[in-house]
């Protein structure tokens, strides 16, 4: 029962992922800005908008501007959308400058910390 809820919240995660990149909703705009169509920026855009909806799928919404309190693992879900955010370039995204845990020469990929397949 529990691996059949995994995967079904998987699928759906997914299918949310896939639907932002061709139609993404309009919160998620507002978020990210529209898809770049540089190859490059369009990958960041992915990861930024698979944190997004990673975030949207285990809490009900988009991230907050400002970071969770008392909830350890929202909080790190919470910095990994940020990260990914930061990876856009954007400074326009209305959101409280509150920095993350890791440092300017950390290369991973942010949506490593929502434990994503790739």
């Amino acid at each position: 029962m529990e691996r059949e809820l995994q995967a079904r919240r998987a699928g759906a995660r997914e299918d949310a992922i896939v639907r932002a990149a061709h139609d993404p909703a309009e919160d998620l705009n507002l978020a990210l800005g529209q898809r770049p169509e540089s190859p490059l920026d369009g990958d960041r855009w992915d990861t930024a908008a698979r944190a997004y909806e990673t975030y949207r799928q285990r809490y009900g919404q988009l991230p907050e501007t400002s970071e969770p309190r008392n909830d350890i693992e929202r909080q790190r879900t919470w910095r990994a959308t940020r990260d990914a955010t930061d990876e856009l370039g954007r400074d326009d995204l209305g959101r409280d400058d509150l920095g993350s845990d890791t440092g300017p020469g950390d290369l991973r990929d942010p949506a490593d910390d929502l434990g994503l397949d790739s």
